[in-house]
């Protein structure tokens, strides 16, 4: 008998992190290992498409050694279910594994607020489906978390591949400070997110949030993790790790929502510019929510990165323009 081929997904309007009603009842399609309360740590990789890519994601976090700790995946495209072959050689990998399939497209922000919200554990963590960790990447950075209370986060050594045999290490700009005016005022103005990537105390994380964008980037997710991350920032400290390390795919296709970048370049250039300034003005958003006495210094640490921005594109506008005048 002829099967009929899948209906496409319906085109997300835009990305949003609440979660559809009563998309938390969703039971597991496969769930094995030890209850919540026995583990610290859950690991939550929000996969959509790129089979193969979870499952050299799942191997990396396969080999960790140290704790035990839990995995969430779910899947977001519907029509299309994890292998079960894939499920069968992970099934005991992990101290606790659970395999979600979404009936309907939940979008990146959404199926990023689901595995956080499934999670029970005190410590959490996302994993992109295309990037992998070290092998004590883990227990590095529980350990910092579990000695250290003013910290909410901790992040390894972040590491770009640029092809399957080209890597280097990125410097990140670091969070750590224990006061927290110049600590956030420092994210505010240089702008390094990371960490994102990082281990958190689950409650931290639970304060973020993301409005969402203005047109006409209302359907973008660029730079959504810098928004997030003021509440958690605002609670606490991030603490580092130079002995594990976080691989960061860069080479492989990547899976965004439709961006608005047709069309003229004057109407690109303003869209983007529209786009930085309501990242600040979510910025002053978020800190009235969480820290209210923050809001004035960072609207006005706000507005110098911007003056800062402009001037910097403005300058290598002009760069390209006297190239492009000079004769070869």
């Amino acid at each position: 008998m002829a099967v009929s081929p899948q209906p496409p997904l319906p085109r997300q309007r835009r990305e949003d992190w609440r979660l559809p009603a009563g998309a938390l009842a969703l039971v597991p399609r496969f769930a094995s290992g030890l209850p919540d309360e026995r583990l610290t740590v859950t690991v939550g990789i929000p996969n959509y498409k790129r089979m193969d890519r979870l499952r050299l994601c799942l191997a990396s976090l396969a080999q960790q050694q140290g704790r035990g700790f839990k995995v969430i995946v779910s899947n977001d495209e519907p029509g299309a279910p994890v292998p079960q072959a894939l499920i069968d050689a992970f099934a005991h990998a992990f101290a606790a594994l659970e395999i979600y399939e979404q009936p309907s497209n939940l979008g990146l922000l959404g199926n990023a607020h689901f595995v956080l919200a499934k999670a029970r554990t005190p410590y959490f963590m996302w994993l992109a489906n295309d990037d992998a960790v070290s092998e004590t990447w883990i227990e590095d950075l529980a350990t910092l978390l579990d000695a250290d209370a003013t910290a909410v986060g901790a992040m390894g050594q972040w590491i770009f591949a640029l092809s399957p045999t080209h890597f280097y290490l990125r410097p990140q700009i670091r969070h750590d400070g224990r006061m927290r005016l110049p600590r956030v005022m420092n994210f505010i103005w240089r702008a390094d997110d990371a960490f994102f990537y990082g281990m958190f105390r689950r409650e931290a994380l639970l304060r973020g949030t993301f409005q969402g964008y203005v047109w006409p980037n209302r359907g973008f997710v660029r730079n959504w993790c810098y928004v997030f991350l003021i509440a958690p920032l605002c609670a606490g400290r991030i603490v580092y790790s130079d002995r594990c390390r976080w691989v960061c795919d860069e080479y492989s296709a990547k899976h965004y929502p439709v961006a608005p970048s047709a069309g003229p370049k004057i109407a690109v250039l303003a869209a983007a510019a529209i786009r930085r300034v309501n990242v600040h003005l979510l910025y002053a958003r978020n800190l009235f929510a969480c820290a209210p006495l923050l809001v004035v210094p960072g609207f006005a640490v706000s507005l110098a990165a911007l003056a800062r921005e402009a001037c910097a594109f403005l300058f290598s506008y002009m760069i390209r323009r006297v190239r492009s005048l000079t004769p070869p």
